[in-house]
């Protein structure tokens, strides 16, 4: 906003929507969005493992309850 004032547009709105139409602003969107969507893809992928590993130790505790009523 202080880019447009600095260039003469004086209005809040005006600035603003220089503001949000500036490359840089764009950039900084890109580049936010694709972090969130790793951040994401991060975040399922922990979740599946977590999922895993509680199947991996129901299985085995159901083997251990079957072992001990023989």
């Amino acid at each position: 906003m202080k880019r447009a004032e600095a260039n003469g547009v004086t209005a809040a709105n005006a600035q603003e929507r220089d503001a949000y139409a500036h490359p840089d602003y764009i950039n900084l969107l890109e580049k936010l969005r694709q972090a969130t969507e790793t951040a994401t893809l991060y975040r399922l992928e922990f979740k599946m493992k977590e999922w895993e590993i509680e199947v991996w130790r129901t299985k085995h505790a159901t083997r251990r309850a079957e072992m001990n009523i023989r």
